[in-house]
């Protein structure tokens, strides 16, 4: 080769660099441009159209065909049922179970509604898509004034703020719901407090019995203890009444139950509590998204500078939310007299339903050792069998039990119990 074409070749080689990057330039120029305008560049996402002309967004009303029903009915509905405590899971099977379809007419999923109930497109703001997985993790798009961007054409018409968050928080278990059992807490009454007496590990309730763990697993317990759900739970709930009966104003376990109740009842879970603590954990998570953002090199480029702001105003809402939640929480004066009712323990009881039950019994108690029956088939005897654990570091070695008779009585409620 001689130097006229080696020349030439770099002097086309670096033309094409120079229309490359001047082309690269334009593209994003005009997309920013297009974005600032508050233009959906890409298809549409379930349940919305986009104008041809002007790229703004809006629900897609029309109805599917042979249906009743339109897309944007299924996005209402998506975020309404998600925000009542219906599951993803659950929705996804009922919508398949009902033949509704997805936009590229296959069966719903989980994750599928995840990305639907996420993304802050059904609120009117238009997202960038780091990585270009918008629908996997949309992040808001601002503007050079440090501006989210509206890409409705009518905000009215979009899912509600209010709905939206609420149906993420619950989605992602920071709400709790009323009359909803919270997700990881055990449904039997004894399970996490008892103990096989032999081997020191747990009792799990299997079915109607509770049984060594460690046997349960395939290990090896000289004699692994085992007992019916119901007499072992009649039996400890008749002690635990029993001991609040017998504790004098003097003794150290009454201040111990003082403390627990009021941990327990103080603040009273009420709507505006859970809405509270709720708030708190997804102002925490949004401060944790944009760590995970700018870690992904999200903000290393022109956004870079709205960084500061968007953390100060995270912060903001976090110290806000945090503030509100110690409004609700306030204080009370430790209640002796109650604690040590009879009636009140029996009453209280008897109301409470199972998670309160495993709450009060926590009051008192921290662990039961269980030993292995006598011989198969033998009638439950919790005086030879069970040693319970005080919450005041006592034990049935060291504090004289009702027995039998007086036990059953103070149970029952009956004139002679005191």
């Amino acid at each position: 080769m001689n130097e006229r074409d080696r020349r030439w070749i770099i002097d086309r080689a670096e033309n094409a660099r120079e229309y490359s990057v001047r082309l690269s330039y334009n593209v994003r120029q005009t997309k920013k441009r297009q974005r600032n305008e508050g233009r959906w560049l890409s298809r549409a996402p379930f349940g919305l159209v986009a104008d041809k002309t002007t790229r703004k967004l809006s629900p897609n009303r029309k109805l599917v065909e042979g249906k009743d029903y339109c897309p944007w009915d299924i996005v209402v509905r998506i975020f309404t049922s998600i925000a009542e405590g219906v599951s993803a899971r659950a929705l996804a099977r009922r919508f398949n179970s009902e033949g509704i379809k997805t936009a590229t007419g296959k069966g719903w999923r989980a994750d599928a509604i995840r990305a639907i109930v996420i993304h802050p497109v059904y609120e009117g703001w238009l997202t960038v898509s780091p990585g270009g997985k918008s629908h996997k993790s949309p992040t808001l798009y601002y503007n050079d004034a440090g501006e989210r961007v509206q890409v409705a054409a009518d905000m009215s018409e979009m899912i509600p703020a209010e709905l939206a968050d609420r149906a993420r928080r619950v989605l992602s278990g920071h709400q709790i719901l009323p009359g909803k059992r919270r997700p990881g807490r055990p449904s039997k009454l004894l399970v996490g407090r008892l103990v096989c007496a032999h081997c020191g590990h747990r009792m799990n309730a299997d079915g109607k019995s509770y049984n060594c763990q460690l046997r349960a697993a395939g290990g090896e317990c000289p004699t692994p203890a085992s007992a019916w759900c119901t007499a072992i739970e009649k039996y400890v709930a008749m002690r635990w009444l029993s001991r609040f009966t017998n504790a004098s104003p003097d003794d150290p376990l009454v201040r111990i139950l003082a403390e627990r109740w009021q941990a327990l009842t103080q603040p009273k879970r009420t709507a505006q509590y859970d809405d509270a603590v709720a708030a708190v954990k997804a102002a925490e998570a949004a401060i944790e998204q944009l760590a995970n953002d700018r870690a992904a090199g999200l903000y290393s480029g022109a956004m870079g500078k709205h960084f500061p702001r968007l953390v100060r105003e995270a912060e903001a809402k976090l110290e806000t939310t945090q503030e509100q939640l110690n409004t609700l929480s306030g204080e009370s004066r430790l209640d002796f007299a109650v604690l040590t009712n009879p009636l009140w323990a029996r009453l209280k009881w008897r109301d409470a339903n199972p998670e309160l039950k495993r709450e009060l019994v926590g009051l008192a108690i921290d662990r039961i050792l269980v030993t292995r029956a006598p011989k198969q088939g033998a009638r439950f005897d919790g005086w030879s069998r069970v040693n319970i654990k005080w919450a005041d570091g006592s034990d049935d070695y060291s504090y004289p039990a009702q027995r039998k008779g007086a036990l059953q009585d103070i149970w029952e409620g009956r004139p002679n119990a005191a």
